[in-house]
């Protein structure tokens, strides 16, 4: 059962060849999404409280934020939900240097957290998003990902370094995967 401020166990993904992925679909067009280098995050928010969890249920909110008044990142994204009493969202907590406009290496995300100044040229914790597992204390993992992604962008406003969405290319084949790939790659 999914509740607000419990944890739950995210979905790992099934390591297959990369010419096995649009097989294993069975043709369907599939959603590709960079790998980032941060730490997996559930943002769990009822009202004005707010909680962390890593992905293990390791409990950050003292390093984030429980409300809008403490934490190195709930205070900059409080009021970013559109029509959202409660929401738990699924995501990546990286390292963001303003500076570069960048994020950073894994290694400097705790630093980044811990740092409690109020520095806007100073790196910071982000909150890249990519999916929505509850809304308004309906829970939504029986919906499509597509569909849920759908409702992730009409309850969030984005800002850059702060609260992110996933951004995602869409495939079809052997193809499109290797194309997706190569970018990444030139994209460092």
């Amino acid at each position: 059962e999914i509740t607000l401020f419990n944890p739950i166990r995210p979905m790992l993904a099934k390591r297959l060849d990369i010419h096995e992925i649009p097989k294993a679909l069975g043709g369907k067009t599939f959603w590709m999404e960079e790998k980032l280098d941060g730490e997996r995050i559930q943002l769990h928010k009822a009202g004005d409280k707010f909680a962390y969890y890593s992905r293990r249920a390791i409990d950050y909110t003292h390093l984030y934020g429980e409300s809008k008044d403490e934490g190195s990142l709930t205070p900059y994204i409080y009021n970013l939900f559109n029509y959202t009493d409660s929401c738990i969202l699924d995501g990546e907590m990286l390292a963001y240097n303003p500076i570069y406009d960048a994020f950073m290496q894994f290694g400097t995300l705790k630093t980044a957290a811990s740092d409690m100044f109020d520095d806007p040229e100073k790196p910071r914790p982000c909150f890249v998003v990519f999916d929505v597992i509850m809304l308004n204390n309906k829970p939504l993992n029986k919906q499509k990902y597509s569909k849920r992604r759908e409702i992730l962008t009409r309850m969030i406003n984005p800002v850059r370094g702060h609260l992110e969405l996933m951004s995602h290319k869409e495939g079809n084949d052997k193809k499109d995967l290797y194309k997706a790939l190569e970018s990444a790659i030139q994209e460092g």
